[in-house]
This record gives structure tokens, sequence and C-alpha cells, in this order.
């Protein structure tokens, strides 16, 4: 390998503690100074928590750039870990797919059955994140290295298994639909007249058969009109979850 194809040297910077105005501002300003390049930013906030990760190239003298990150995390009250390493994330597997996962609630147990079957398929999960947390919560898994019909078809039946409400979708724009449709419904259910204690009991099925009020429906990949009144209704195959209501 030639040095130019060489992978340059990087620095993975973790930062964490309570959330506050200007933390992002303050270790971008103390990278700024060091000249780096950013390579990846990732940044949640969970409990009012602040979890922070930055990729950058590496400088020369990296050390320092190390102690004014420290002194940075120290001023705000944060904890910054830095990790010398080469190169960037590794290019993810073919077959991507974006699989959302809707419960009330939501138990470990049955989450840790989705990620099971993913995993028997040899197929990663890149990334996480939650699209909605009442009142329902639905997860988003960004998953790579499966076939998206096939991993629909064998979590449908752990959805039945666990009580949930599972969507697999194609990684691509048509997935915005549901994104827009839960954004709708967590707007619309909280002007709602039902009592927020009475959610839970509703459960995952019944919060989605609500959508049908706005006369959509929720399938895999995309959104379809339901149909009117006095029409016959064709069991979706494509839908990800074949439970009985």
């Amino acid at each position: 390998m030639t040095e130019a194809s060489e992978p340059p040297d990087t620095l993975l910077i973790s930062l964490v503690g309570k959330d506050r105005p200007g933390v992002t501002s303050a270790i971008f300003q103390t990278l700024a100074e060091a000249g780096v390049e950013v390579l990846d930013i990732e940044q949640i906030v969970l409990r009012r928590r602040l979890i922070l990760g930055v990729l950058v190239t590496a400088p020369r003298d990296w050390k320092r750039l190390r102690t004014k990150l420290q002194d940075t995390g120290a001023a705000l009250g944060m904890t910054v870990d830095i990790d010398r390493g080469s190169g960037d994330n590794r290019q993810r597997l073919d077959g991507r797919s974006h699989v959302t996962v809707i419960g009330a609630p939501l138990k470990a147990r049955a989450f840790a059955a989705v990620a099971g079957r993913i995993a028997d398929f040899g197929a990663n999960i890149d990334r996480i994140e939650r699209m909605a947390r009442y009142p329902v919560t639905a997860i988003d898994l960004h998953v790579s290295g499966a076939d998206t019909a096939t991993l629909r078809s064998v979590l449908s039946v752990e959805a039945a298994t666990q009580g949930l409400d599972i969507a697999v979708q194609p990684a691509n724009l048509s997935r915005h639909g549901m994104r827009l449709v839960m954004n709708n419904f967590m707007n619309r259910s909280a002007g709602s007249a039902i009592p927020p204690d009475k959610y839970p009991a509703r459960g995952a099925r019944a919060a989605i058969e609500s959508l049908r009020q706005d006369q959509f429906r929720i399938v895999a990949g995309a959104l379809s009109p339901l149909p009117q009144a006095g029409e016959e209704t064709v069991p979706d195959a494509s839908a990800a979850n074949h439970r009985s209501p």
C-alpha cells in the first residue's frame, strides 16, 4: 500500500455530560484552533444528558489538542475521551433497510428479540433513533446486510410473538412517509381528549388504528389510502405485521 492510499490518522472525540447551550460551540471552537477537518459527527440527548461524538483528522501535535479538549470539557463540566486511530467508518453493507418498531409499551425483552432476529441474518444495526415517545414508543433502526423482503417476513412473525407493530422499508425516500404520518399522529393526539393514562392500555395496535381517521394506513415502504366505506378490503401481503387486531 502506498503512502498516499493509507488512511489518515484520526481522532475520535467523545463528550458526555449534562446538556446545556454552548457545549457543541465550545468544542468546535477548540477544534477550529487546531485546523482539523471534520469527518463525522453524531449527537444525541437522552434524559437531558448529551452524548457527542466527533471524528476529525489528527493534527501533528495531537496530544496538545487532546489537552485543550480536556480543558474545554472540564470547564463545561463534561467528560471528554479522545481515541487516536486511523481512517473512517467501514462502508455499510448492501441491503439497507429501515426497521420501525412500535410498542405501547416497548419492552426490553421484545426489543431484544427483534435485534436478535436481525443479527441471525448477519445484518448489522448501524444506527438507532427514536421517532416518537407518546402515546406510543417508535424506534427506527438503520439496518444493512439483509434483503428487505426477507427481513420483513421474519420480523412479521416476531411482531406477532412480541405484540409489537413493525414496519420494514427499503432505505429510500418513500420511508419518509411513515415519519410524516407518525409526526402527524403525535401532534394530533397531543390535543386529544383521551386521558394520557389510557394510551398504554390501548396498545400500539389501537394507536396506529387511530391513524385510519386520517384516511391513511401504514404499510411497509409507502402510504396507501384507505378504501371507502362499503369497499371490500384485501389484506396487504407486504405489511410487516400480520397479526389480527
